[in-house]
């Protein structure tokens, strides 16, 4: 999705199967949740510095 969206002059099409695209607050997540996918830590292995993701080409309304 990431990709498509920013190289879209590159593609006709592009398809998010299985995209991590939910990001919203995602800056304010902390390590104290039940569920490990919805750890602060699990977002960083994904998406690096999340207080700097909302403004940057890993979030997908930000690039479109």
């Amino acid at each position: 999705m990431r990709n498509g969206l920013k190289y879209h002059e590159t593609f006709g099409c592009i398809a998010g199967l299985s995209v991590a695209s939910i990001i919203d607050d995602i800056e304010k997540r902390t390590d104290d949740v039940p569920f490990f996918l919805q750890s602060r830590a699990y977002a960083e292995s994904i998406f690096g510095d999340l207080d700097k993701v909302a403004k940057s080409d890993k979030n997908p309304k930000w690039l479109a």
